[in-house]
């Protein structure tokens, strides 16, 4: 078994139209609309993930997401699928780090959040890069 576990902390932007994450992540950070995202997944065997014997929605999750822009109360993790190296429609070089999550509120609303890290071959050789891109979670609220 394999255990990891992430705290993500940064902003989100409450809306529809997405013109780049970048610009939307300046965006949030000029309305303080901050957030933060605690993970913890149990892999019951590694090399199945990644050979896809195990279906990514087979991964225990557990964690919450707190944000005031969606709602005052933490959001509980419910379910979520996690695909490791998922092929990047948009960039032909880009593999991603998919999260597709079922989130329930205190008043028992459902969000169904989709994100992802996206890896490529721009991150090679430098630990500033590869840092980042594994650090950084593009998110959609649906």
């Amino acid at each position: 078994m394999f255990r990891f576990s992430e705290i993500l902390e940064g902003h989100i932007h409450a809306g529809s139209s997405i013109i780049s994450f970048t610009k939307i992540e300046k965006m949030a950070k000029g309305a303080s609309s901050s957030a933060r995202r605690s993970l913890t997944i149990d892999v019951p065997n590694v090399a199945d993930v990644f050979d896809g014997l195990i279906p990514p929605s087979a991964l225990i999750a557990t964690g919450s997401i707190l944000c005031g822009a969606i709602m005052q109360d933490s959001l509980l993790i419910l379910r979520i699928e996690v695909r490791v190296f998922a092929v990047d429609e948009g960039f032909s070089h880009a593999k991603n780090l998919v999260y597709k999550v079922t989130l329930i509120s205190t008043n028992r609303e459902t969000h169904l959040p989709h994100g992802f890290k996206r890896t490529d071959s721009n991150m090679a050789f430098s630990r500033l890069k590869t840092w980042k891109a594994t650090t950084t979670l593009c998110i959609v609220f649906r």
